[in-house]
């Protein structure tokens, strides 16, 4: 203005005097990437209702809204009086990343989920109760049930693990490492033994002594490991998320859970990142989520061939670079798997066929992805039903009636 020599009115003067105070106000607090509200310092052009957060690529590449403020801080399970719909769980504020249900019959009605909010729940269907465990610092990748159903193991981006009592909250035990874990399983015959996926490793923690008693490792480098699958009592199987530039040997490898051998890397051979792995209930037969927008079928047994006459996809059924989660019922005939439609597709296993589609219909509702899936025989007025849990980007749990 000096520039110019014009002269500025008292009012000007006040107007520039606020805004560089708000300016002044909006550089002091302090920048926090784990607070997705602070981007609203840096972007408020945008309107508020109307802000999302894209994050960078595979798993982290999620969604957040302003809107996912309406859920309170307690948790709550709501039951439906709709024909398919049961429950709806209302309890993370972020996209729920994997569930997963008890196995043992006492518990059955049992749920624990993870999520993108740090904290891990325990759903208690029967007894209309939740516990929120927020032991986490950040992003828990899963959630599993031990054998004996006392405690659960959780992994997360954190890089710790840790088994946690149920009835308490408290850490029984705890392990960390230099690098992020992705994956847990537990051994099936072994009930101090899990299998713990990292960058480029899995490792054996032994619960007894607390220690990495063994590594697993390829010589080549093979990213992040998506998922752990025991295939039989010695075997295991993994997925890893790099693809090489000649072949994708390393996208699923098959290894001796004893001498910590490759027994196979020439198992799929297709460009394509496999993020989670199941096991048929029966047959000798797995099961892999592809980024080609399908679920592969292999042998698990030697040489663990792929059945090129058999993939499940459907038109709509996507992945898009994402975790998305898939099960296999408890009779091993129907397979459902998640979508970044919000929609769940089940497929027959035999035919690999679409035989059903439980659509996302609420209005509250926009853009929401369906991340995991779980089968479920429910107990329902007082007959046994076969249900599934889907849990989705928006922080809702809800359980349909097949």
């Amino acid at each position: 203005m000096d520039y110019f020599n014009l002269e500025t009115s008292s009012e000007e003067e006040q107007q520039d005097e606020k805004i560089s105070q708000e300016e002044s106000d909006k550089k002091s607090q302090k920048w926090d990437w784990q607070n997705p509200e602070n981007f609203n310092l840096y972007f408020s052009f945008e309107k508020k209702e109307n802000f999302k957060r894209n994050l960078l690529a595979s798993d982290e590449e999620i969604v957040e809204t302003q809107s996912d403020k309406r859920f309170r801080n307690d948790s709550t399970i709501e039951k439906s009086n709709t024909k398919n719909l049961i429950y709806t769980l209302h309890g993370h504020k972020s996209s729920v990343y994997r569930i997963n249900w008890s196995k043992k019959p006492l518990n059955n009605d049992r749920l624990i989920s993870c999520s993108y909010d740090s904290n891990v729940i325990l759903w208690d269907l029967k007894k209309n109760t939740t516990k929120k465990f927020t032991h986490h610092s950040k992003f828990v990748r899963n959630a599993i049930f031990s054998i004996d159903e006392l405690n659960f193991i959780s992994v997360s981006y954190d890089q710790t693990c840790c088994l946690t009592d149920f009835e308490t909250g408290n850490v029984v035990n705890k392990i960390g490492h230099d690098d992020i874990f992705s994956s847990v399983c537990a051994h099936p015959n072994h009930e101090k033994l899990i299998l713990l996926g990292s960058k480029n490793e899995i490792l054996l923690w032994d619960l007894r002594d607390s220690k990495v008693s063994r590594k697993y490792k390829a010589k080549s480098y093979i990213g992040l490991i998506q998922d752990i699958l025991f295939i039989n009592e010695t075997e295991f199987v993994t997925s890893g998320d790099v693809i090489s530039k000649d072949s994708a040997e390393y996208s699923i490898i098959a290894w001796d859970c004893e001498s910590t051998a490759i027994i196979s890397n020439q198992i799929f051979h297709e460009k394509y990142i496999c993020t989670t792995l199941k096991k048929h209930p029966f047959n000798s037969i797995f099961y892999a989520q592809t980024h080609g927008d399908y679920i592969a079928e292999f042998s698990s047994r030697k040489p663990y061939k792929m059945n090129r006459n058999r993939r499940f996809e459907s038109a709509g059924h996507s992945v898009k670079g994402y975790s998305i989660g898939f099960d296999i019922n408890s009779s091993g005939s129907l397979i459902a798997s998640g979508s970044i439609d919000g929609n769940v597709y089940i497929f027959n296993s035999s035919s690999s066929k679409l035989v059903k589609k439980i659509e996302l219909c609420d209005k509250e509702v926009t853009k929401s992805q369906a991340f995991d899936v779980k089968f479920k025989n429910l107990n329902i007025n007082n007959n046994q039903n076969e249900s599934l849990a889907v849990s989705y980007s928006n922080g809702l749990i809800k359980i349909f009636n097949l």
